[in-house]
């Protein structure tokens, strides 16, 4: 579980912001609650905003750090994600720590980057254990040279890492690297690597997102058939769902000429990255050499003319964004949404909400969001220390705070106050305007 996460110099954030997913002493809603680590995590967190306060920067940060952690799009180019507006960012680090909870343990695990070079100055994972922190490695870059510390960092593989490394693992987390030589037979190694695995269960999803585990639907049957329940539940009109056949474009799809080769040279399975979110495809071959991949179809009503995804409305191809976040798994994940009301009725926001509660009461998955829809800005659905606000400050910069430092009652309606300014976190609009 994701206990708290803290971003500095990245966009619009400058000082260190921390999101705090640790509960309060609210006795509402405790089946939000899981006790990870000694202490009460929660489920969720809402991030209300103005447009350009932040809140989607914050989504970013998340997918960001997430990327360079995990070592998945070394394409990232991260010269102009500082800090911009006082001149300063630049030359300063981006900073990105986590508390996380991995197998009963409580971890941190933060890096610094330079954004000029791409170099990861500088890497740290620690283990919590009560009042007690164990260093289990630390990686700092000093005049062009690399140091390595902590209970770990005297083992072989951490000699990667030390002294003048090459231009490329400079640019790579020791996280992401740890990934391809993780044995079983090695204890230390499978520690480090369950906090990787974490790191790729880290979902984001941002407006417009192409989500690959929608072609799931199409070749599973089970899968197809949850989707079923939920999208007649959802009254989104579909009656069922059919498979059918797609030309896979690799120019649509954005796929690197590696993959396309790989592709070519072996059709099947295979596992791939579009818009940060990871996924399987089924891919093969026609006669006439054509690649196609299974795709879904939408039966409303009339089995002979099937529609297509491009013939559903936003808010429906959104829904099949959404709900394989419903679907239990075999390890809980963390799903981070932007504008989760985008195109989406409201009452089908706090629909998706209220399943996502019951669907994972029983595990440990959590959803932060950010939305601007303030009918579920509402105590019977979310806890006081569920919400958060993000506010963009007079030097231009995001600062995040949470409903909780208000200490509103439980029982009080709170979206008008938060729509005249109570809690800060709304467009400053001028009262009158001039016409020409």
């Amino acid at each position: 579980m994701l206990l708290s996460f803290s971003v500095q110099n990245f966009m619009s954030f400058k000082q260190t912001q921390s999101l705090n997913m640790t509960a309060g002493k609210y006795k509402k809603h405790t089946n939000h609650l899981n006790t990870v680590c000694g202490r009460n995590v929660l489920a969720a967190a809402g991030i209300y905003g103005a447009n350009a306060s932040g809140k989607s920067n914050f989504c970013k940060a998340i997918s960001f750090s997430r990327d360079i952690a995990t070592g998945r799009n070394p394409r990232i180019n991260s010269s102009k994600l500082y800090f911009r507006i006082d001149g300063q960012g630049q030359n300063q680090p981006g900073v990105f720590e986590y508390r996380i909870a991995v197998n009963e343990k409580s971890y941190d695990y933060g890096f610094a980057i330079n954004y000029k070079s791409g170099r990861i100055v500088s890497e740290w994972l620690v283990r919590i254990e009560g009042k007690k922190e164990n260093c289990l490695f630390e990686r700092n870059h000093e005049d062009d040279e690399c140091m390595i510390e902590g209970s770990y960092g005297k083992l072989a593989f951490f000699d990667n890492f030390k002294g003048d490394i090459s231009e490329p693992l400079s640019r790579k987390t020791i996280l992401s690297q740890i990934s391809y030589y993780a044995k079983r037979s090695s204890e230390w190694m499978m520690e480090i690597k369950a906090v990787f695995d974490w790191f790729e269960r880290l979902c984001v999803i941002m407006p417009g997102t192409r989500n690959l585990r929608r072609n799931e639907v199409a070749g599973e049957n089970e899968i197809r058939e949850f989707f079923e329940r939920e999208l007649l539940d959802f009254d989104t009109g579909i009656l069922g769902l059919k498979n059918g056949a797609e030309t896979f474009d690799f120019d649509e799809w954005k796929m690197p000429d590696d993959f396309k080769e790989e592709v070519i040279n072996e059709v099947g399975k295979h596992r791939f990255m579009a818009d940060g979110v990871e996924g399987n495809i089924e891919l093969s071959q026609t006669e006439e050499g054509d690649v196609i991949y299974q795709k879904v179809l939408m039966d409303h009503g009339n089995t002979d003319d099937l529609f297509e995804m491009c013939d559903e409305s936003d808010g429906t191809r959104r829904l099949f964004d959404f709900i394989p976040m419903l679907r239990k798994r075999p390890e809980s994940c963390v799903f981070v949404v932007d504008e989760l009301d985008l195109s989406m009725h409201t009452n089908l926001v706090a629909a998706f909400l209220e399943r996502f509660f019951k669907y994972h009461e029983n595990d440990r998955s959590q959803i932060i969001f950010t939305t601007h829809d303030t009918n579920i800005m509402d105590l019977d659905l979310l806890r006081q220390d569920e919400i958060w606000f993000t506010e963009r400050n007079s030097d231009h910069a995001t600062e995040i705070y949470s409903l909780d430092k208000y200490k509103v009652r439980f029982d009080k309606v709170i979206n008008q106050d938060y729509l005249i300014g109570r809690f800060g976190a709304i467009p400053r609009i001028l009262a009158e305007f001039q016409e020409e």
